[in-house]
């Protein structure tokens, strides 16, 4: 009883304008009992292209969030992955809006009854619009980051996210053969296979925590925000009374 076994480790090579990384994998096994011999030999090739075509974002988590969530959704079929609802300027002009509320109450006593209810309302009106969309934000980190963060993330990549195309070809060969009786049989099978991803660097699903991050802080200061709003309407709701009843 003899027993040959050859394997070949896997060789890699990359070439082309977006890179392509080849390897292939043999592997064989022989088995010899008296005049009877009996093997198997299967090959593997595989080979990993870069596609996709490259773009230029602006700085700014949201919009590098949005633009994965849409390059994303061809890996993800049958799931509806949303974008954040976000213009460019949206986080400062909810800011300026912010620090005009801290002067608000001053604003207040040195006008009529009038305007100060006329801001009031106007300020709260502002309010509900940013808690609407931040509300949007949040359920976006509920329902599409999670997706995101399950593609693979390969540190050493140039690029913030890359596509990737992958083939997979197959090939098997069964064999038995008896010398003296002349039998012999062999069976070759062979399959392909093809697998599309997307990966990010870490700077990529930086992008995305940061996007994810700040849908959480900017909710809380809508939310903040809408209840000064509120507690300086309350406030103008009394003294309106007061004066009432001193003016009677």
């Amino acid at each position: 009883f003899t027993l040959c076994q050859y394997k070949n480790r896997m060789a890699f090579q990359s070439r082309g304008n977006y890179g392509t990384l080849q390897a292939e994998s043999t592997n064989a096994e022989v088995y010899q009992v008296g005049d009877v011999t009996a093997g198997q030999a299967s090959r593997t090739e595989v080979s990993v292209r870069e596609t996709g075509n490259r773009v230029t974002i602006p700085n700014n988590p949201y919009l590098y969030a949005n633009f994965f969530i849409v390059q994303s959704r061809a890996y993800f079929p049958g799931r509806a992955l949303k974008k954040y609802v976000y213009f460019r300027g949206l986080n400062t002009l909810f800011c300026l809006h912010l620090f005009s509320l801290l002067g608000l109450p001053f604003f207040l006593i040195c006008t009529l009854h009038s305007a100060g209810w006329f801001f009031t309302f106007a300020a709260l009106t502002v309010d509900i619009i940013a808690f609407l969309i931040y509300s949007q934000h949040l359920y976006i980190n509920f329902t599409t980051i999670p997706w995101l963060l399950k593609l693979p993330v390969i540190p050493e990549q140039r690029l913030t996210n890359n596509h990737y195309v992958i083939d997979i070809a197959t090939l098997d060969t069964a064999f038995i053969a008896a010398r003296e009786a002349g039998v012999g049989v062999n069976i070759t099978v062979g399959g392909a296979a093809k697998l599309k991803i997307m990966a990010f660097n870490e700077k990529g699903i930086n992008y995305i925590r940061s996007a994810h991050n700040r849908a959480y802080l900017y909710i809380s200061l809508a939310f903040t925000a809408g209840f000064w709003s509120l507690a300086w309407i309350f406030i103008q709701g009394i003294n309106l009374n007061h004066c009432g009843h001193l003016h009677n």
